[in-house]
């Protein structure tokens, strides 16, 4: 089976009221949004799905020849680097076929390992294709986690997009000068406030030009008033991230783990994950070690970045369409309990953490 990777297509998500947090995190639907989810159970074929921060897909394979009444089937798994990067004798990939609820016996399953990807191909009967999920289950004993899913089978390669891997988000990177054509600023927070109240824990001016950087390290906010993630969330507990109006600063990429991600693609992949700052106690919990938000260096002069002012950030002044802190880009921890804003995409309940970086101007977004 050939394996061809492409870079993620940037999708315009809006807030994260379209998607839901899973594992706790509970978000109120729009009756539009539970009708859809009512409507299909399963994810689309015509993309591959995370698995343990991997992605799953399966596939009738063209490339691969016929025999008579079997038809050949490739699947794929490839590591985005969200969960761990783990030596292969540290993984254990199982896997079966089934069909109306029993296993199928197939012929040739084959597993070919490599650094990062793993892809396997088998023959199974024609007839039993539509009605045959693949499972999949990736575990480590060493690290004591176990993850699972299942994946259908799509009809053909030829008829559905190549697998969709890697991303492509900004990196965080030295910068002498900061952004060009101006700065941002950067705010932390633990509370919640409503529209036009409260303010934020810490704020720094110009923190590309202090720190020389095109963003910020979230575990190394050493600027005074500013809190690291660390600093604010108890190590055993387990929380989610999501990112806030990220649909205004597309020039904006958030780092985890290794992986670089644009923030228009943050909640999609990355929200439904569960995180600790310590060994995980759960099987599906992510130990999180690197959380950086890196800016594109010409983010400002080509409008990717939102621009506002100082005390309409702080002070939570609504944007012009509702959007949470004058619609600075905000990158927020929450508990598994927390609660989303259907209006703004923000925790209403549960924040545990977050950062605000916009470009200072002398106006509010209006």
């Amino acid at each position: 089976m050939k394996i061809l990777l492409f870079t993620l297509s940037i999708l315009s998500l809006g807030s994260c009221t379209d998607q839901q947090l899973t594992g706790g995190a509970i978000e109120e639907k729009s009756r539009d949004t539970a009708q859809a989810e009512q409507a299909s159970d399963s994810p689309p074929i015509s993309e591959p799905v995370m698995v343990a921060g991997a992605f799953l897909y399966c596939a009738v394979d063209a490339d691969m020849a016929a025999e008579e009444g079997l038809s050949p089937v490739g699947c794929a798994v490839q590591q985005a680097g969200i969960k761990v990067n783990l030596p292969l004798d540290q993984l254990q990939v199982n896997h079966e076929v089934r069909a109306n609820e029993q296993v199928v016996a197939v012929d040739g399953f084959q597993t070919e390992p490599d650094t990062s990807i793993w892809h396997w191909s088998f023959r199974m009967e024609a007839s039993l294709v539509a009605e045959s999920v693949v499972a999949l289950s990736l575990s480590s004993e060493s690290l004591n986690w176990n993850y699972q899913y299942e994946s259908r089978i799509a009809s053909s390669l030829t008829t559905v997009p190549d697998l969709v891997i890697s991303f492509n988000g900004p990196q965080l990177t030295e910068s002498t000068t900061g952004l060009v054509d101006g700065h941002f600023d950067l705010d932390t927070s633990v509370e919640i406030y409503g529209f036009d109240e409260g303010s934020s824990s810490g704020h720094v001016h110009e923190f590309d030009k202090k720190n020389q950087l095109n963003g910020a390290d979230m575990f190394n906010l050493t600027d005074k008033g500013l809190l690291s993630i660390q600093a604010a969330i108890e190590p055993d507990v387990p929380f989610k991230l999501l990112v806030v109006n990220e649909s205004l600063s597309p020039g904006v990429g958030v780092t985890l783990n290794g992986s670089s991600i644009a923030v228009a693609d943050f909640n999609r992949y990355v929200s439904p994950q569960k995180f600790t700052l310590t060994a995980p106690q759960s099987d599906e919990a992510i130990l999180l070690t690197e959380l950086k938000i890196a800016i594109e260096i010409d983010a400002i002069v080509k409008r990717r970045l939102v621009a506002s002012t100082t005390d309409c950030v702080r002070k939570n002044r609504a944007g012009p369409n509702g959007e949470y802190r004058n619609g600075a880009l905000t990158l927020q921890a929450i508990s598994l309990e927390g609660r989303i804003d259907p209006q703004t995409g923000a925790a209403k309940e549960g924040l545990l953490w977050e950062a605000t970086v916009f470009s200072h101007e002398a106006e509010c977004l209006q």
